[in-house]
C-alpha cells in the first residue's frame, strides 16, 4: 500500500491534533469509495481507533462507540481464540521487525494478515487486513497505522507478509520462529514466467495469444494463477514483486 498521508515518515510529540486526524479521515472516505475497501486509523500509543467510518464493515455489527470503546479488544471480538492469538503474535513479530530497520524506511513496510472475520450474527468471512505505519513517536514506535480491510480472495489463511512497497519485496511470517523471512522467489511454471515477462515488457493479452496461439481466455487465466501464486492483489503488483524477487 502506497503512502497517501506523508512524503516522509513524521516524527511526533504530544497528542495527536484533531486537524490531523480529521485530514487523514478525509483521506480515508476518499480511498474507501475508490477502493472498495474499509478503512481506518489506529493509534497504537493507546490501543484504540484514532478514526472508524460510519458504516464500516470492520464493526461487524458492532456500534461505532463500543468498538473505538473495546480498543484492541475489538479484534478478540471479531475472531476465534486461536486465531487472535496469532495476530497478536504476527504484530508482535512485525514490531521486531521495524526495529531493525531505519525510522525513515518504516512506511515503506505494510502489514498483511489474513483471518476469519466473525460477525454478531454468527457468520465467517476470510479477509485480508493491512496495516501501514503512518506516524511515528519521537522514540520510534508506531504511532499510528491506516488500516485496509477487505475479502481475502485467492489468499491462504496462514499467509502473513510483510510488504515493501518501495523494493517490491516481501518478507514472509514463519511460524516456527515467529520472524518474519524474506520470501523466496515464486515457483511459477515456464508459460507462466512467460506470460509474465510479455507483460511487463507491456504486450496485451490479445497480443500474448497471437504470439503463443493461445486464446485471450487462456491468456486472463494464467494472470489469475500468477496473481495467486504471487499472493498479489493484481498483475501489475505481480510483476513488481516477481521483478524484485
Amino acid at each position: 500500500m502506497t503512502n497517501l498521508f506523508n512524503s516522509q515518515f513524521p516524527t511526533i510529540t504530544g497528542e495527536l491534533h484533531v486537524a490531523q486526524i480529521a485530514h487523514y479521515a478525509q483521506l480515508i472516505s476518499a480511498m474507501e469509495s475508490n477502493l472498495g475497501c474499509s478503512c481506518y486509523l489506529f493509534d497504537y500509543q493507546k490501543k484504540t481507533f484514532a478514526y472508524i467510518p460510519n458504516g464500516s464493515p470492520f464493526l461487524s455489527g458492532y456500534s461505532k462507540v463500543e468498538v473505538i470503546k473495546r480498543g484492541w479488544a475489538h479484534y478478540q471480538s471479531i475472531m476465534d481464540a486461536a486465531a487472535f492469538e496469532e495476530f497478536q503474535t504476527v504484530n508482535r513479530a512485525a514490531f521486531e521487525f521495524y526495529k531493525n530497520i531505519a525510522l525513515e524506511q518504516r512506511s515503506d513496510y505494510t502489514l498483511e494478515c489474513c483471518f476469519k472475520m466473525l460477525t454478531q450474527k454468527g457468520a465467517n468471512l476470510l479477509v485480508k487486513h493491512s496495516q501501514t505505519p503512518i506516524v511515528i513517536t519521537n522514540i520510534g514506535d508506531i504511532w499510528l497505522s491506516l488500516c485496509t480491510i477487505r475479502p481475502a480472495v485467492g489468499y491462504k489463511k496462514e499467509a502473513h507478509l510483510l510488504r515493501n512497497t518501495k523494493q517490491a519485496c516481501d518478507y514472509e511470517y514463519n511460524q516456527s520462529s515467529k520472524t518474519f523471512e524474506k520470501k523466496l522467489k515464486p515457483n511459477l511454471n515456464s508459460r507462466e514466467v512467460e506470460i509474465l515477462q510479455m507483460l511487463a515488457s507491456g504486450f496485451t493479452e490479445s497480443h500474448i495469444a497471437e504470439l503463443l496461439f493461445i486464446s485471450s481466455n487462456t491468456v486472463k487465466y494464467y494472470k489469475k494463477n500468477i496473481v495467486k501464486k504471487l499472493n498479489t492483489d493484481n498483475i501489475k503488483e505481480a510483476i513488481s514483486v516477481y521483478i524484485a524477487s
